[in-house]
């Protein structure tokens, strides 16, 4: 009876063993994955029309989701290249976890405007709370797009005190900003009450 229990605790031990091997070693395959795809940003395109291409390897990291945030997180940190840069805040909001929004809040203050312009816009389809304050330092940004999409995140992510701001902002000399913010003083307010 003894050698029994013994044998299926061995036997329950080694299969529990081959779980746990091959756990890490899924584990490990997903991780030399999303850096071989983080590695492969702006090589593998495919054209869709005229004016959009479609990254392959950021619809494979999209594809693996959140368990990339870091490793673009990373990389988003180190790359010196905007282009890639803007890749990386695409597959962020294509992941669309709520745990990107430290990388998408630093990308607000990325030194291409394009950049800029794409995170502004990704914290408020996310609805990233912690990117209120430099949302607010962004309406006076030189760049209208930058800015008329800030008044649009704002709306989606501000309260009833950010309500003055937008206000103001439809007075903004540029059209698509002061209407941008004009119908983000109506989404905010809408939320507020």
């Amino acid at each position: 009876m003894m050698r029994c229990s013994k044998t299926r605790f061995l036997t329950a031990a080694a299969v529990l063993t081959l779980l746990g091997i091959a756990v890490f070693v899924v584990v490990e395959w997903q991780q030399i994955q999303i850096r071989y795809y983080i590695a492969r940003f702006g090589k593998d395109r495919s054209f869709q029309s005229p004016h959009l291409y479609i990254d392959k390897s950021s619809q494979r990291l999209k594809a693996i989701g959140p368990a990339a945030i870091p490793y673009l997180a990373d990389a988003y940190k180190t790359e010196s290249r905007p282009n890639i840069r803007h890749l990386i805040v695409l597959t962020l909001w294509g992941i669309g976890d709520p745990r990107a929004g430290p990388t998408l809040v630093a990308a607000l203050s990325d030194a291409d405007a394009e950049v800029r312009e794409e995170a502004t816009l990704v914290v408020g389809k996310l609805k990233i709370q912690e990117a209120r304050s430099r949302l607010r330092e962004l309406l006076k940004e030189s760049n209208a797009r930058v800015r008329a999409t800030a008044y649009f995140s704002l709306g989606e992510v501000g309260g009833a005190d950010d309500l003055a701001l937008l206000k103001d902002g439809m007075k903004d000399a540029d059209s698509r900003a002061a209407a941008e913010a004009r119908e983000a003083y109506l989404t905010a307010k809408k939320r507020a009450q």
